[in-house]
């Protein structure tokens, strides 16, 4: 969220109205018997629901009462992905939203019950979901763009062995590569509206690719394209070679010891690919008495070590976390080694681990960490399912490291680094910086760009540099110039609040500050209010450059980004500042209140108002701070002004202050939106930066010495620095600001006010009159005013 970094100063004389409200925003919506709400970053929607103590919902009650508080019709509903449960007594149900039984695509919500009573809620409902959808175009001719978007040589289900592999696999005579389209609701991520789309797994074999790919089934137009191949980028390693010998289990048939197993779940499997990449043509690996000693040169020995990786990797999540593999029912692992030849990767599609050999620098890729890190990709796509681009992608990779590294701590002598077996380290997760990563939120090395799905390898730093500090501590300052200091917890505790984060409350479109409040969350589930886990998980999160550090006890805290305005309705976003609170109390001064976390509050009257927050924190104690007269609406005040959603506006005040359209949110993407300050009668305006933050090199911000983009440029600024020092003068006594955005990453944009000169000489108002003396007939008045126009103004007499 943007900050004004200067106080608005009162002006003196009398600003015409404008409007106050933010696009997009309206105000919090107000749901009875709930202690804490949380809403989406634009003020609308609650994506976090706690209810009181006494006041929990009966859970045959949750579908009706989800469609009356988010006003969905009945051809809305929802259905269950699965459900969970925890060892505090809970049960955990993931559902996905639907429309005429049509999945809304990253529309996933979580309740959280016991004892038959919902006491929490969590994730995306969209209101706006729910319209009318029609087809344009057939099945056919969506899979057709489809494949011409993928343009591979050769797919999987033109090979004969690889059909027969899927029909084994799933155990269905029907099964088949062949994509087959779905119906899915998503959102346009360009004009924001969601669209009817057509959805095909395409699994390309040359070049290998695997992917769900949105055709909008109306005009065929691509809307996304959701990455299955979950990568280890560049990686290799090998195991046995690195951990020594390991005890494995092994079935015994036709007289020989396979690397398959069925005492952990539904089995652990591995298979031989021969160096080919056709998964039907894989092979056993067998031998005779079950002593897997088959260092060769064709490395057979990670066999072995990609077996030992599985089973460890399903223990873990046994025994650490209490869960039946990775989707909770005993999901058969399957691995499959010496895929390809010189393939420096390794991969979860989806369904199965994929692992290369190397090539001559690099060892195969099956080294402990790795291997955990492919297994919880899977663990990932049965639970949060983290779409795979930009932060919820790096969560998604920086959570598969998390694992992958807390796999290795558990079965063997543990380190903070990726990859190291096969002697290149690919990530550090005490030192990101190391290898060229971000430890830091936004800071130096974080990824702002399209490459490696919006820089998902890159970006991941940050959490895994999170839990590193959560884990073992650490102080120092970030490149925020912030000072931190964390007291380690240790890995077991880290990654037990970090599990319950991803399985238990992260939904698809999470990001970065999702990924803090839910962590927060469960470190006080686990560890109650004020506990040290909670101190850790906070200040680890600070030193990352995300959100405040850790404050003992309860303290009460907000601010908000604008408090003055020069008329009614003023749409006011508080910003949450508390620390350690459970339960919020606020009081906006007008006669209203609300238990949000962080309301969006609508004040309809002029005045100024004292604003109460009452933080509660359990155990903890209580905290209470008001300020006074913290909001004003006032005429007296300068208005507050928003680049138009499309088109342009002219403004003729000689003062205000003037948001991006995204008011005190990021701006929207594909826009071409301009605002013309033209003061009358001005001899200058001067434009006075306080935030500016557009992306680097795709999004600028563009000003011009006149009343139109036709005038002079005075210049073009992306980036984040304050453009020109700051403060620009237009000397035309006119200026034009355009925004120009592009369809990718969106930023907090920009803050500016203006102040406009007049001429030295005041302005004198003189007229003439073509004929003074009938009295009946048509006048014609000439404007001779200095300053002001010269044309003549026809009048009837």
């Amino acid at each position: 969220m943007k900050k004004i970094f200067s106080i608005l100063i009162l002006l003196s004389m009398a600003i015409p109205v404008f409007s106050q409200n933010f696009y997009g925003k309206s105000a919090e919506k107000k749901i009875p018997g709930t202690s804490m709400i949380r809403m989406d970053k634009n003020g609308k929607t609650p994506i976090y629901i706690e209810f009181k103590g006494g006041h929990e919902i009966s859970f045959n009650d949750i579908d009706l009462w989800l469609k009356k508080q988010y006003q969905l019709p009945d051809n809305s509903g929802f259905i269950e992905l699965n459900r969970t449960y925890d060892r505090m007594g809970y049960t955990h149900i993931r559902y996905r939203q639907t429309v005429d039984n049509i999945p809304v695509f990253d529309a996933m919500f979580l309740v959280h019950m016991r004892d038959n009573k919902v006491v929490s809620i969590n994730g995306n409902i969209f209101k706006d979901a729910v319209r009318p959808y029609s087809k344009n175009i057939t099945e056919k001719q969506a899979l057709q763009l489809a494949l011409a978007k993928v343009g591979a040589k050769t797919y999987k289900w033109q090979i004969a062995s690889e059909e027969e592999w899927i029909k084994e696999y799933t155990g269905s005579k029907e099964a088949t590569f062949y994509p087959k389209g779905q119906l899915e609701i998503i959102k346009n991520r360009k004009t924001d509206e969601f669209r009817l789309a057509y959805k095909f797994n395409i699994y390309a074999h040359e070049p290998m690719s695997r992917a769900d790919i949105y055709v909008d089934a109306t005009d065929g137009t691509i809307l996304f394209i959701n990455n299955k191949i979950h990568e280890q980028d560049s990686l290799g390693t090998a195991v046995t070679k690195y951990s020594g010998t390991r005890p494995i289990t092994a079935d015994y048939h036709n007289s020989v010891f396979r690397l398959r197993e069925t005492g952990r779940g539904n089995g652990v499997e591995t298979y031989d690919m021969n160096n080919g990449t056709s998964y039907g043509s894989a092979v056993d690996f067998i031998d005779s008495n079950n002593v897997w000693n088959n260092v060769n040169a064709q490395q057979d020995e990670i066999a072995g070590d990609a077996h030992w990786g599985m089973e460890m990797t399903y223990d873990y999540y046994l025994t650490k976390h209490n869960r039946n593999s990775i989707d909770g029912n005993g999901f058969k692992l399957k691995g499959y080694v010496h895929y390809s030849t010189n393939y420096a990767n390794a991969y979860w599609n989806g369904q199965v681990m994929t692992f290369g050999d190397g090539n001559s620098s690099i060892d195969p890729l099956v080294s402990l960490d790795v291997v955990g890190h492919e297994i919880t990709h899977g663990l990932t796509s049965h639970t949060a399912d983290l779409i795979y681009q930009d932060e919820s992608g790096a969560m998604n990779e920086a959570y598969s490291d998390i694992f992958g590294t807390a796999i290795e701590f558990y079965a063997k002598t543990g380190n903070w680094t990726i990859g190291e077996d096969m002697g290149w380290i690919i990530r550090n997760m005490a030192n990101p910086k190391a290898k060229g990563d971000p430890d830091t939120y936004m800071g130096t090395n974080y990824y702002i760009g399209t490459a490696d799905n919006g820089g998902v390898h890159t970006n991941s730093g940050v959490l895994n540099h999170w839990f590193y500090l959560t884990s073992v501590g650490g102080s120092g300052v970030n490149d925020n110039q912030d000072t931190f200091q964390v007291v380690g917890v240790g890995i077991d505790t880290a990654a037990a609040i970090a599990f319950r984060t991803l399985t238990i409350y992260l939904t698809p479109n999470s990001q970065y500050a999702d990924a803090r409040f839910y962590s927060i969350k469960s470190a006080t589930d686990l560890y109650g209010p004020c506990s040290p886990a909670v101190a850790a998980v906070t200040n680890a999160f600070y030193a990352v450059g995300i959100g405040n550090a850790y404050v003992p006890g309860v303290h009460a805290d907000f601010d908000t980004d604008i408090k003055n305005f020069c008329s009614p309705p003023a749409a006011v976003h508080f910003t949450n500042n508390s620390s350690n609170g459970i339960n919020y109390l606020w009081d906006f001064g007008d006669g209203t209140s609300s238990t949000a976390f962080e309301p969006t509050h609508n004040y309809t009257n002029y005045g100024n108002y004292n604003v109460k927050l009452k933080t509660m924190g359990g155990s903890c104690g209580t905290d209470s701070i008001i300020k006074i007269d913290y909001i004003s609406i006032d005429t007296a005040n300068p208005c507050i002004v928003f680049m138009p959603p499309a088109g342009s506006q002219t403004l003729n005040d000689c003062s205000g202050y003037l948001y991006d359209d995204g008011g005190s949110g990021e701006y929207s993407n594909n826009t071409q939106v301009t605002t013309t300050i033209a003061p009358l009668g001005a001899s200058s305006v001067t434009l006075t930066f306080t935030a500016f933050n557009f992306e680097s090199g795709y999004d600028y911000l563009k000003i011009y010495n006149g009343s139109s983009t036709s005038a002079p440029l005075i210049g073009s600024y992306t980036g984040n620095s304050l453009p020109n020092g700051g403060s620009i003068t237009a000397n035309s006594g006119a200026v034009t600001i355009e925004q120009v955005t592009d369809a990718g990453v969106t930023a907090d944009g920009f803050v500016v006010s203006w102040q406009c000169s007049m001429p030295s000489v005041p302005p004198v108002a003189s007229f003439t009159a073509d004929d003074t003396a009938n009295c009946s007939g048509t006048v014609s008045f000439r404007d001779n005013s200095i300053y002001g126009p010269t044309s003549w103004v026809v009048g009837i007499w």
